[in-house]
């Protein structure tokens, strides 16, 4: 019993790689120690391999997506997320060049020039969402590089749903993360802590469409392709969700960094659907 806890411990500040300065690492070990208990309860086993993509069926959760006209949801199951600057925090992150994001007549316009830099927003009281909903258009300057990779490391739009749980940032910790590290913690429901980041995005490739994976540096962070990334010009994508996940905030990542991409996106709505039952 107590190998499985340190195990599960372990795994948990694995979780943390990404976020918090490695001179700090020994003081998260010593809190998480303490805490194993808690991080037994919170902890679930990932959903695929931490580094190599693989193919979804229906049964994980994801349902083919629609797009065009008949991408339409009930207005009595649905929520619609604000488009206005004052609903939304832009991020930055070091050493990477940020977007140029503005709020137009409620539009959210992103510029990418070989850039990244993610928009978070707060929903009021999380929410279930069994599906998502956008509509916008995008413009391409210039295309990214064709990677040899198996997944999309850059992505025209990734629509993240930050699932509540246990996992918190306070002390010495909170002290000395960056400050997006802290936003996103600022994200979990009163009480509660954060699980992970559930992206639902488009893929640059047809075959990798219905992939899934645990990004390779932190099992706080899942992927799903959900459909391909439509031609330039006008789009309206759902996105349907088998089993409904739990949200307390959305994370926007429109990025181009890896790749070195440059286009232009307009988003005119996004909606989160309610499950139906």
């Amino acid at each position: 019993m107590k190998d499985r806890k340190s195990t599960i411990v372990f795994r948990r500040l694995r979780h943390l790689l990404i976020l918090l300065p490695a001179g700090i690492m020994v003081q998260v070990a010593i809190e998480f120690a303490a805490a194993s208990d808690a991080s037994e309860a919170s902890s679930r086993p990932a959903t695929g391999s931490k580094i190599a993509a693989k193919k979804v069926e229906t049964s994980s959760g994801i349902s083919p997506a629609r797009s065009g006209a008949g991408a339409v949801s009930s207005p009595q199951l649905s929520r619609e997320v604000p488009l206005q600057e004052s609903a939304w925090t832009s991020l930055q992150f070091k050493k990477i060049k940020a977007n140029q994001v503005e709020f137009v007549d409620q539009e959210l316009r992103v510029k990418v020039r070989s850039s990244a830099s993610p928009l978070i927003h707060a929903l009021p009281e999380p929410l279930q969402v069994a599906k998502v909903r956008v509509r916008g258009s995008w413009e391409e300057q210039q295309a990214a590089q064709r990677s040899s990779l198996e997944f999309d490391e850059d992505s025209l739009l990734r629509v993240g749903l930050v699932v509540p749980g246990q996992l918190t940032l306070s002390g010495p910790r909170r002290w000395l993360a960056a400050d997006w590290v802290k936003k996103l913690f600022d994200l979990a429901p009163q009480g509660a802590g954060i699980d992970r980041i559930e992206f639902l995005m488009m893929a640059s490739r047809e075959d990798w469409v219905g992939r899934q994976r645990v990004h390779p540096h932190s099992e706080l962070i899942r992927e799903r392709a959900m459909s391909l990334r439509p031609p330039p010009g006008d789009f309206d994508v759902e996105w349907k969700l088998t089993r409904p996940i739990p949200a307390a905030a959305l994370w926007l990542s429109v990025d181009g960094d890896d790749g070195g991409a440059s286009f232009d996106l307009k988003l005119l709505r996004i909606e989160l659907g309610l499950p139906e039952n």
